[in-house]
């Protein structure tokens, strides 16, 4: 007979032993939970620290650690550094489909927009933005007229 154990009892709400992603604000703050990447980290955050900040992907098996990874350095960004960075709410995976450059940019434009809609709704108003949320309707009415005449 297999016993449930309960983590209540430590003081936490879950497994600890689990493999989900550390997050902000889970049973464990971040800045203690994630341990070791140093090589990785510095190189982020030496990406981070130039005035010409690149766009960064990580890459890796599945369970690795790379959402923990990147979590960790937004909430090191977030509450010790002066600059704030700029980061989706969601990841963008990077599936076959994205594997397209056209694809991937709508994708992470489309990330952007909904970003925006979420912070300042007002700013989807200037020309620029309201040109990319076209780009972006008459993008995503091609794909889903596709997969309907496709099936």
């Amino acid at each position: 007979m297999k016993s449930s154990l309960n983590w209540q009892q430590f003081g936490l709400k879950n497994n600890p032993y689990d493999t989900l992603p550390l997050v902000e604000g889970g049973d464990i703050a971040i800045q203690d939970a994630f341990v070791g990447r140093q090589k990785e980290r510095k190189f982020i955050d030496a990406i981070f620290e130039s005035e010409d900040r690149a766009c960064i992907t990580i890459c890796g098996d599945t369970g690795v650690g790379k959402t923990s990874l990147t979590n960790f350095e937004k909430v090191v960004w977030k509450y010790t550094q002066t600059r704030l960075l700029f980061s989706f709410r969601r990841e963008i995976e990077a599936c076959d489909e994205l594997l397209n450059k056209r694809a991937f940019i709508i994708e992470i434009l489309g990330s952007v927009i909904r970003e925006i809609k979420l912070l300042d709704p007002k700013l989807l108003k200037e020309d620029l933005l309201m040109r990319i949320q076209a780009i972006l309707d008459i993008s995503q009415s091609i794909s889903i007229s596709a997969g309907i005449s496709g099936g």
